[in-house]
């Protein structure tokens, strides 16, 4: 057995340190550029995007560098890669320094640069200088330990760490400082009296807009810091924290003035437009449930869909609906409209990660994109068919952004961002309720550097679509033979393209728009262009105020009352669902003749390519080209001078050991860690002697997997002045089979081994457990509160144990979740192991409050809540290979000494330190009372105590 286990870890560091496995998944054969302090890793899909990283790497390392007054003295890898389809990075220090980039054309989000990988770039190299400041004595012993001894990356939370990184990315005039779409959280804030305590917005919120407060509070209190004070001093608050000092003595010591001066002064310098209130007597604006007739005003006046703090976003409307996707809970909602009335909203299905929904001129078709995951995130889109409810997930790779457009003779045709390649298109495709009935029919191409957002219907044969290139956006209306026009401003941002046919038969394209810079000014707004055909000539009228709330999305709706606009508004917590008379906004109107129509080139009959879309000739390139080789990055990696190699009894066997309970650590050793340079496979090595007990051994364990599938495969060797003492290992395999639309099917597979003996004297022997299951779920948020999920679980299994007698069974758990008032959680599994026949539970959150709020005390407080479960269990005595078929004898015979059972009431806080690396895992703490009605021998019948557990 235990050379079976070596041969197998064997076989799994060998194979896996040259697989191509988590974010490289599907990439081709991987490159290396070398640069002066870099390493840039690419697959060739990812060619151009490595050259530019190359281009800029040095010398952005020494601008930031200067900027902080810190040494240039690292040199580590950059992994680049094109199949994560949204674009990203991440900079880690642990096991080693690393930066990894999605290079992906951006979604809006991030749509601020001209140049979007290289400025993503410069943000992660951002936290790689902050983070690798450090004192000669920390310093020191990153040489010998490794990386991850910086100062900055435990001590500061990050509110401070994405605060320099977003100020930095901002500070050629491009970036989230400078875009309304970004900073209007902040000043939403101010104007509504709800400006945070710093403590706030450490990034330790775990609701909206927790993971989003962070960035934007972080950003501008950094932008502040440097405008007001000057660089030298912030290069001082990272020389101090480098030192080892927290948050609020490096604050003090580079600024001299306490954080709650400075904070003040920062609130204070925010600005704020001017505007209207969202709900306020001739402005126009209204909640759009109440002026809809769908919903009373409540005393705030909105209504109630309005004021649980759903996150309303990705808007559309037809001449027969409205739709809207809640983000806080996945669902995608249809209103029908008739004569501009709309009726009360459905719920159409619930899908992660949407992007955008777009409804057909006919109203009978919407299409969703959105993200999933595959090995790792896939951009992809699906067809609902509103009049059969048929939902049509469609296997189209590498599109985004899908909307309807028509063709010359009316048929319908569902138009998507290709991102596949370095130059994009226009897909477009037919369309029907099955998958066999999409197909390709054209597209249409782009020029280099231009990304196209939002395509959607306009005149037949043509189509509208925002494209950008670099910091200007466009609107375009093609015409049937490929030629263009284009309208827009320098500089201003446009969102959310959305086509509706005018009342007097002009085409009306809304959005949002802001101005780039301008985020001192203006919060987004919303504008409409009209185009009267045949002549093209045109109307551009923009709102000219602002509105409590912004305008992030807006879409026309034709009503009684003339043409409004549905929208959505973000505030601090919520976003809401809002409808305006747009005629009663102070407007902008600019009218004139119809732009003259650039050349046709984008009516192009498809033709597959499936080679890469460039093949960069390396002999002529500036920089030296090496061969990927994974154990150059393995030999780094992070040293703790402690060892984590375990000491085990044999136990009886219950449901968390097993078969065998842990009783001591080899802890006086070290323990080595590393990984590949994007961290999808990592081993630890450690080794160990007790003092105490006089024994030590060796721990292995190696990890790792994509977005869909994960491993872990560990083993434990001990020994003693006797020689050999015991072995443990274990394994775990998950495979994600299916996750869209609320819906998940998972496969996994995992086991533990025992060998050996725990004192000297004892006759070694073996234990272990070996379970393999399917679980299936259509458990999913219903609403924003907590614990208010909805769905059932099914867990067929096959399960293995060997403690003092072979047992080999099948059984399956079942699980419920039940929103509502009091969010229900029910439970039940039929033979959990070889001790139990059944057991079942029911839990209940009886009341929760939303505390939300950082306390001096260095805490973070999410929630408090009042919890109450019950529990039970039937033991029984195993008897033959799979009981499960006599599962009805066994039952039979259970008697009242086989049921034990619990029932609990706990008062908890759910919360986190709120300093440091620790704002990112929370803790559940609580007072628990517990109750016996049938207890067991060895158990009292009441128990009143202290619980804490661990929230990932």
């Amino acid at each position: 057995m235990k050379k079976i286990f070596c041969a197998v870890i064997a076989l799994f560091l060998v194979a896996g340190a040259f697989s191509k496995g988590g974010v490289m998944s599907g990439a081709g054969k991987l490159s290396v550029i070398r640069t002066q302090y870099f390493d840039i890793i690419y697959p060739l899909e990812a060619t151009d995007g490595a050259e530019k990283i190359a281009a800029v790497a040095d010398g952005y390392y020494e601008e930031i560098s200067a900027l902080l007054h810190a040494p240039c003295n690292e040199h580590f890898p950059v992994t680049i890669t094109h199949s994560v389809e949204n674009l990203n990075a991440y900079f880690t220090a642990v096991p080693y320094n690393a930066i990894v980039l999605y290079d992906t054309p951006p979604e809006p989000s991030l749509d601020q640069h001209s140049e979007s990988i290289t400025a993503v770039f410069y943000h992660e190299l951002t936290h790689a200088v902050t983070t690798n400041i450090r004192s000669p004595v920390a310093g020191f012993l990153a040489g010998l330990l490794g990386d991850w001894i910086a100062p900055a990356g435990f001590l500061q939370t990050s509110f401070m760490l994405e605060g320099a990184a977003v100020s930095f990315e901002s500070l050629a005039g491009e970036g989230r400082v400078h875009d309304p779409y970004n900073t209007q959280l902040v000043q939403q804030a101010k104007r509504d009296g709800r400006f945070p305590d710093w403590r706030d917005v450490t990034g330790a919120r775990d609701t909206f807009p927790g993971g989003t407060d962070a960035y934007a509070f972080g950003a501008l209190f950094c932008w502040f810091l440097q405008e007001n004070y000057g660089m030298d001093a912030y290069a001082q608050f990272w020389k101090t924290t480098g030192n080892g000092h927290g948050f609020k003595h490096s604050i003090k010591k580079a600024y001299g003035k306490p954080i709650a001066y400075l904070w003040k002064a920062f609130e204070a310098w925010v600005p704020v437009p001017p505007a209207t209130d969202a709900i306020a007597s001739g402005t126009g604006t209204d909640d759009f449930f109440v002026a809809q007739s769908l919903a009373s005003a409540k005393k705030t006046g909105f209504s109630r869909q309005n004021s649980r703090r759903s996150v309303f976003k990705c808007i559309d409307t037809s001449a027969y609906g409205v739709v809207w996707y809640d983000s806080k809970t996945g669902g995608v909602w249809y209103a029908p409209v008739t004569n501009g009335t709309a009726a009360q909203a459905k719920k159409l299905c619930t899908c992660g990660a949407v992007s955008r929904l777009a409804l057909s001129p006919d109203g009978e078709w919407l299409a969703l994109s959105y993200l999933y995951a595959d090995a790792n995130t896939k951009a992809a889109v699906a067809l609902y068919h509103l009049p059969s409810k048929t939902l049509v997930p469609l296997s189209l790779a590498s599109v985004r952004d899908a909307g309807f457009v028509r063709e010359s003779d009316g048929s319908l045709l569902l138009a998507c961002v290709n991102i596949a390649h370095d130059t994009l298109s226009l897909a477009m495709y037919t369309v029907g309720t099955r998958k066999k009935d999409v197909s390709l029919v054209r597209s249409v191409s782009f020029a280099q550097n231009e990304i196209p957002f939002n395509p959607c219907a306009a005149e037949d044969g043509g189509f509208a679509c925002i494209v950008k290139n670099g910091l200007d956006w466009k609107i375009r209306l093609y015409h049937a033979d490929g030629s263009y026009r284009a309208y827009g401003g320098e500089k201003t941002i446009l969102h959310n393209l959305h086509c509706f046919a005018s009342a007097d038969g002009r085409l009306a394209f809304s959005f949002s728009y802001a101005q780039m810079g301008a985020s001192a000014r203006m919060f987004s707004r919303a504008g409409v262009l009209y185009v009267s055909l045949p002549a093209y000539a045109s109307e551009l009228v923009l709102q000219n105020d602002d509105v409590s709330g912004s305008v992030l999305d807006a879409a026309l709706l034709s009503t009684d009352r003339g043409e409004q606009l549905v929208y959505t508004a973000a505030f601090y917590d919520t976003h809401r669902l809002m409808q305006m008379d747009f005629s009663r906004r102070k407007l902008i109107r600019h009218t004139g003749n119809a732009p003259e129509a650039v050349g046709a080139r984008g009516a192009t009959t498809f033709e597959r390519d499936e080679t890469a879309p460039h093949a960069t000739d390396f002999s002529s390139a500036a920089y030296e080209t090496t061969a990927y080789n994974p154990f150059r990055y393995y030999r780094h990696g992070m040293l703790i001078p402690v060892g984590m190699v375990s000491c085990y009894k044999r136990d009886a066997l219950d449901e968390y050991t097993f078969g065998y309970t842990e009783i001591g650590s080899a802890f006086v050793g070290a323990t080595y860690g590393s990984a590949n340079p994007w961290l999808d496979k990592i081993f630890v090595l450690s080794g160990g002697w007790d003092p105490f007990d006089k024994n030590g051994g060796v721990y292995l364990d190696y990890s790792g997997g994509t977005d869909t599938f994960t491993y872990d495969v560990n083993g434990n060797v001990l020994f003693d002045g006797y020689g050999f003492m015991q072995a443990t290992e274990g394994v775990s395999l998950a495979k994600t089979m299916y996750a869209r639309f609320g819906t998940s099917l998972t496969a996994g597979a995992n086991g533990t081994y025992f060998y050996g003996h725990a004192a000297h004297g004892e006759k070694n022997d073996w234990a272990g457990r070996g379970q393999g299951y399917v679980r299936f779920s259509t458990v999913r948020k219903m609403s924003p509160r907590y614990a208010d999920y909805g769905g059932v679980t099914f867990q067929p299994f096959v399960l293995w144990e060997r403690v003092w007698q072979q047992y080999v069974n099948a059984g399956a758990s079942v699980g419920a979740r039940i929103p509502g008032l009091f969010p229900l959680s029910l439970s039940a599994t039929l033979f959990p192991s070889s001790s139990y026949a059944a057991s079942a539970g029911a839990s209940v959150v009886l009341w929760s409050w939303e505390v939300q709020k950082g306390i001096p005390i260095a805490l973070y407080v999410d929630r408090i809540y009042l919890f109450a479960a019950y529990a039970g269990k039937i033991a029984y005595r195993c008897d033959t290979y799979f009981d499960i078929q006599r599962t009805a004898d066994i039952f039979q015979h259970v008697t009242k000494d086989d049921y034990s059972d619990v029932v609990q009431v706990r008062l908890s806080a759910i919360s986190s330190i709120n300093a440091g690396v620790l704002t990112r895992m929370g803790f559940d703490t609580g007072i628990v009372f517990q109750y016996r009605p049938h207890a067991a021998q060895n158990k009292k019948k009441m128990d009143v105590g202290v619980s804490a557990t661990l929230v990932y």
